[in-house]
């Protein structure tokens, strides 16, 4: 069982700079979604999926200060988890594969207004 976290451990600031990313990625693929859907824009869908991937591959960059203050255990899920996402979008902005892109986060069976998978993984480390 893991301990307890402390105010000071790092946890509450690393988990509201993650859930404002994970709003920003949100919000990037409502844009996507209009620029493709409405305005039959696949070059701007492209620019804003490619951009919801710049987020995820600053993650563990962006993270690293917040996570020197977890318990070494947490740290290293921490890390270990953003570092995956991170070579997941690189993969997919290196493929330059626009589905790639988008399906990132999103499981198989994903149900539309479900958490994606950044937003439940915030959830449990919460």
């Amino acid at each position: 069982m893991a301990p307890d976290h402390s105010p000071s451990d790092g946890l509450p600031q690393l988990l509201q700079m993650l859930k404002t990313e994970a709003d920003r990625i949100r919000q990037l693929e409502s844009q996507a979604k209009l620029a493709l859907h409405e305005n039959n824009d696949p070059k701007n869908h492209k620019l804003l999926m490619t951009k919801k991937c710049g987020v995820l591959m600053a993650l563990p960059e962006q993270a690293q200060p917040l996570v020197t203050a977890l318990e070494p255990w947490l740290a290293a899920s921490v890390t270990e988890e953003l570092s995956s996402m991170a070579t997941r979008a690189a993969q997919a902005v290196e493929l330059d594969s626009v589905f790639y892109m988008a399906a990132l986060l999103y499981p198989e069976d994903y149900q539309e207004g479900a958490p994606n998978s950044l937003e439940e993984w915030i959830d449990s480390l919460a």
